[in-house]
């Protein structure tokens, strides 16, 4: 429940591979995405909004890795319903 900074991330994944990167990315993001959604659920249906305050977090580190390229679709996606506002995808 702390904010992992990108120079930490960056260094963490400095010597890995394209695909260990691509892979790192699509599950991270699946997992704040599901996060999101747990909270919102405790929030509504458990009565518990304490958690909500942990959302903007997530949502930024959602909005930054919007920005890689391989996550075009789901940008795209969350565009399409609102969901965020559109990110521009690094070239």
């Amino acid at each position: 429940r702390t904010d992992v900074s990108p120079s930490i991330q960056g260094e963490l994944l400095k010597d890995k591979d394209e695909a260990f990167r691509v892979h790192y990315r699509v599950l991270a993001t699946q997992f704040h995405c599901r996060v999101i959604g747990q909270f919102i659920r405790f929030a509504i249906l458990d009565n518990n909004p304490a958690y909500l305050k942990h959302i903007p977090r997530l949502q930024n580190y959602l909005r930054e890795a919007l920005k890689d390229p391989v996550l075009k679709p789901l940008n795209d996606f969350f565009a399409a319903y609102n969901i965020f506002f559109n990110i521009e995808v690094s070239k």
